[in-house]
């Protein structure tokens, strides 16, 4: 059972919600990459998930697959990779072949985008996975559940 924060689960009550995924991705070198699938950038003004996560940044994400008897939950993204525009957050290929996404560490959530900082609901943490790229300009990362 979820923790799901008091404001929160009255919105999600509601007949009409105004919920978006985001996720918090922390590099080896410590950068963090904080992205949504809401088409407005979302700032969450205090706690563990506090930043501005950007609506430009491309990812789109598998269903989630978790089994019961422990074996490896996980998700895949798939997203383009970042060609020097600097308003984008994705992976640059540099950044790919340097590694720095190598078991990085993820954190997908929702978050009521009108009202960020009603708190968050934890879907997935993990770390990346395999990443493999195309000559498209298109990269594919797995994201790995903590049971890896």
């Amino acid at each position: 059972m979820r923790d799901i924060p008091a404001p929160l689960a009255a919105h999600i009550d509601e007949t009409v919600t105004t919920l978006a995924a985001c996720w918090r991705v922390e590099r080896k070198d410590g950068v963090l990459i904080l992205g949504s699938q809401h088409d407005q950038d979302i700032t969450i003004a205090a706690g563990d998930l506090a930043g501005t996560y950007v609506a430009q940044a491309g990812i789109t994400g598998s269903d989630v697959r978790s089994t019961s008897d422990m074996s490896v939950d996980n998700m895949e993204v798939t997203g383009a990779i970042n060609n020097g525009d600097l308003n984008l957050v994705d992976l640059s290929a540099a950044d790919i072949e340097a590694g720095l996404f190598d078991d990085a560490a993820v954190t997908l959530f929702l978050v009521n985008w009108a009202a960020p900082d009603d708190g968050q609901i934890i879907l997935r943490t993990g770390n990346v996975g395999a990443i493999s790229r195309t000559a498209e300009g298109q990269y594919r990362a797995e994201l790995r559940g903590l049971a890896q």
